[in-house]
């Protein structure tokens, strides 16, 4: 973001021009060879008389010739060049865009960024700086002393990892040397190589995956190894990953502490993508916190910033905690603080031990799919029930997304994006980002809500990463991603929500492959139930008659589509909700659900059988009156 002069495309179906803006000046310079609308739009001279005349002029001078321009021209508005390449009077700062796709107005806002930043660098007063500072050096000496560089390269596994021990590395990283910062872990796991209750020693899935037949002391010798490597030889101009990738918070702290002074103390990979969006830098490839601290440091002495890794790395912290970390949370902070401790799921038309049991299989199988009818609400209802039933959802933690016959892996998981230039970068999708985000923030739960789940080509869409969001598979297993040759994994603390629409007859059936890895459970229609009448009467303010008219109709006619085809094609409960809307007329609004709403759905089910048709349609049509 610190070049003052950006490349900028803007085209169209019959234009296409290349420029450099000036993000200081404000100004564009339009390439000699760019080519405008060669039809000029009507309402160009109609309401923006000024822009027409500088076209008229350019093409008077010369400047433009056969609809392009013959050489480099500079103007004083992105507005008037816009206006005049595309034709169109409200194109501007939003129509041009850089290779990667960022606008002119998103420049602009990165440029706003980082002046906030800085003004807030600058007058941030850390009180206690240089105490700080010897409780770090400190901690450094200690654990120097403790595990001089050498006796990490003979490392036991005992040494690494006894339960009770306040000795062992792994205590070390986790426990004794938080003035860095907090390394907590979270679970055996997360340490890789750890203690068993009964004193035996296990290790995480990747390493038996890598090394099948390695015993643990085997295993372990690898591990150690690579972390000695690691330290011994870092340099912040060369660093690359170094495997395992699960040991983010093992390997960060390790090299502040064998190399003081070399990277900041903040090693949170969630913190560094929120500071990278917001400075507007590149946060694809495969990239560890380590990187992104090495790459965060060069980016702040280009700003003008003096590097210190503790008085920086405290300011980062605090910035990131307030400003970004805890943007979403304090715009629903009054909504969450009215949660009850215990949810409260009257209007959601489920039974409490159903409610229940869909919240504890989420939460062993880590995906499952709400299969049901039309009109059972099947989205309304997973979204109340994750936002209630998990309290420690992190920031932009519950995505949704909606699956069709065109969606494609490109779009999921990562795929290449053609540029202005003719050049492809490659993408990341929607699955990819959840999941950084949920590895990045493991003390918190993240989901992801696909809709229409089987209208897509599953196979398709989620290619070789079918296998990873098994339950028994998260963190440990990983694949090489087919575009950026990743290595790929799936977090535990990652959900997978689909909806099924088990009426849509355009639909195949769900493959194998896809029923072995989620769990299904049907929402049926609520029609007569306590909650379904409690809501209709409460909140809708209906009379018992009119809830009893629309009960009796609806199990009448669910009950002969339910011998005709069965009951994937029932129809639901929601078509008679409203939330907020006052009903003036209820024969009007009924008669209107039944004509425009539920007798379509129904002769579309019985296409070929008029006399189905009508007898339900005599069966709405009594007691009108």
């Amino acid at each position: 973001m610190l070049n003052k002069v950006f490349r900028v495309y803007l085209s169209g179906a019959d234009y296409q021009a290349t420029g450099d803006y000036n993000i200081e000046t404000d100004q564009i310079t339009v390439h000699a060879g760019s080519r405008i609308k060669s039809v000029e739009n009507a309402s160009l001279r109609k309401h923006y008389n000024n822009v027409a005349e500088i076209k008229d002029q350019l093409i008077e001078k010369g400047i433009i010739v056969d609809h392009q321009f013959t050489v480099d021209y500079e103007f004083e508005h992105v507005f008037h060049a816009s206006a005049i390449i595309s034709s169109y009077g409200k194109a501007g700062k939003k129509a041009w865009t850089l290779k990667d796709g960022r606008t002119i107005e998103a420049l602009e806002q990165i440029q706003e960024n980082i002046e906030e930043f800085l003004a807030f660098y600058n007058n941030y007063t850390i009180s206690d700086l240089e105490a700080k500072r010897e409780k770090e050096q400190q901690t450094v000496r200690e654990f120097q002393d403790l595990f001089p560089l050498e006796r990490l390269k003979h490392l036991t596994l005992a040494e690494y990892d006894t339960r009770g021990s306040k000795e062992t590395l792994a205590y070390m990283i986790e426990h004794g040397t938080n003035e860095i910062f907090n390394g907590a872990l979270g679970n055996n796991k997360n340490k890789l190589f750890f203690q068993m209750k009964d004193n035996t020693y296990d290790c995480s899935e990747y390493f038996k995956n890598r090394f099948p037949g390695e015993s643990i002391e085997e295993m372990f010798a690898y591990y150690r190894n690579s972390l000695y490597k690691l330290v011994s030889e870092f340099n912040k101009d060369t660093y690359t990953i170094v495997p395992p990738r699960q040991a983010n918070t093992i390997k960060g702290k390790l090299l502040m502490l064998y190399h003081p002074g070399e990277l900041l103390h903040f090693n949170s990979r969630a913190g560094y993508q929120k500071l990278y969006e917001f400075f507007g830098l590149d946060p694809s490839g495969e990239k560890d916190s380590i990187m992104m601290n090495i790459e965060m440091q060069q980016f702040l002495q280009k700003l003008g910033v003096h590097v210190d890794v503790t008085e920086t790395a405290i300011k980062l912290w605090v910035f990131y905690d307030e400003y970004l970390r805890n943007q979403k949370k304090k715009e629903e902070e009054i909504e969450r603080e009215i949660i009850d401790s215990t949810p409260n799921f009257d209007h959601i038309f489920l039974a409490d031990d159903f409610i229940a049991k869909i919240i504890r299989v989420l939460k062993r199988k880590k995906a499952i799919i709400l299969k049901g009818v039309p009109g059972v609400g099947k989205t309304f209802v997973i979204r109340d029930l994750l936002a209630k039933s998990f309290t420690n959802i992190g920031d932009n933690g519950i995505e949704m997304i909606q699956f069709h016959q065109s969606y494609a892996y490109e779009e999921f998981i990562e795929g290449l994006k053609p540029q202005m230039d003719g050049s492809f970068v490659a993408e990341k999708g929607i699955f990819y980002e959840m999941a950084k985000r949920a590895e990045d923030d493991p003390e918190n739960n993240y989901f992801l809500i696909i809709d229409e789940i089987n209208r897509g080509n599953i196979s398709k869409i989620f290619g070789e990463l079918m296998m990873l969001i098994e339950h028994d598979k998260r963190d440990d297993y990983s694949v090489r991603l087919a575009y950026s040759k990743e290595h790929f994994s799936v977090p535990s603390n990652l959900y997978i929500v689909g909806t099924m629409n088990t009426a849509d007859r355009s639909l195949t059936l769900v493959d194998y492959a896809l029923r072995r890895r989620f769990s299904f459970l049907t929402i049926e229609p609520a029609f007569g139930t306590d909650k379904f009448n409690t809501f209709l009467h409460e909140k809708m303010e209906l009379s018992e008659a009119k809830i009893t008219k629309i009960n009796n109709v609806m199990l009448r006619v669910n009950g002969i589509i339910a011998d005709k085809l069965g009951n994937d094609f029932l129809i639901g409960h929601s078509y008679f909700i409203l939330n907020d809307e006052t009903i003036e007329d209820f024969d009007i609004w009924y008669r209107d659900i039944v004509d425009f709403e539920i007798m379509p759905m129904i002769e579309e089910y019985f296409f070929d059988d008029e006399g189905t048709v009508r007898t339900i349609a005599n069966i709405f049509g009594e007691n009108d009156a």
